[in-house]
């Protein structure tokens, strides 16, 4: 009850565009959104759904580690002594 320890990745955005028209190249008007996922350990999943008016980036990145942190003091009643997280997709992990 001390510790919250947090994933927090993306996802690509082809995976994510509505309506998902399987095996077609390409639609009209397709609602581009992102997903970023967080799992807590020891807890779950949460996704975390944007519309493309939304960008990603930190700001996105610290609004899912805050949101955690609420639920965390939520349930427990306290923020948590230590904080781990462990953030894939910057830039500096970017194929060059």
């Amino acid at each position: 009850n001390k510790i919250l320890s947090l994933i927090i990745d993306g996802m690509d955005q082809k995976h994510s565009r509505v309506p998902h028209l399987g095996s077609q190249g390409s639609f009209q008007k397709a609602l581009h959104q992102g997903i970023t996922g967080v799992l807590v350990h020891g807890v779950g999943v949460t996704l975390y759904r944007t519309l493309e008016t939304v960008p990603k980036g930190p700001d996105l990145t610290i609004f899912c580690i805050m949101a955690e942190v609420e639920k965390f003091v939520s349930k427990h009643g306290h923020f948590p002594e230590e904080i781990y997280v462990q953030a894939d997709g910057g830039s500096e992990n970017a194929n060059k």
